[in-house]
């Protein structure tokens, strides 16, 4: 299990150090197009500590795979939905929705009726 935690640190390792090869390659390009100050100080800000991180290597005491502190743990309560809270919830959501549907409905016909644009005829 030891060999495997090393090889896949090691691999990490090489992953991250690719990709930030290949991100200060991009961040050159870029600074070869912008034009703005301060752009181009965050980019120079970026790539000095970029270079500083890939001179240094990543820390080799660091571990890059994830360690197994504990095993898993369930909670004592259940994970599903209670029906009856759950429904309980529903209608009180579906009563509020209707009252304002019907508020707003009420508020429309009084403007239709007060203009003479109203659908239902007299």
């Amino acid at each position: 299990m030891l060999a495997l935690h090393k090889a896949a640190t090691s691999n990490l390792r090489k992953l991250t150090v690719a990709r930030t090869s290949k991100y200060n390659e991009y961040l050159l390009r870029q600074l070869q197009t912008v034009t703005s100050t301060d752009q181009r100080q965050a980019i120079i800000l970026s790539l000095s500590n970029n270079e500083t991180m890939l001179d240094l290597g990543p820390a080799p005491t660091s571990s890059y795979s994830v360690d197994v502190f504990a095993a898993a743990h369930r909670l004592g309560e259940p994970d599903q939905p209670r029906p009856a809270v759950v429904l309980i919830a529903a209608l009180l959501l579906g009563l509020a929705a209707a009252k304002r549907a019907g508020a707003v409905a009420l508020r429309l016909g009084a403007v239709q009726e007060k203009r003479g644009t109203g659908f239902l005829p007299r």
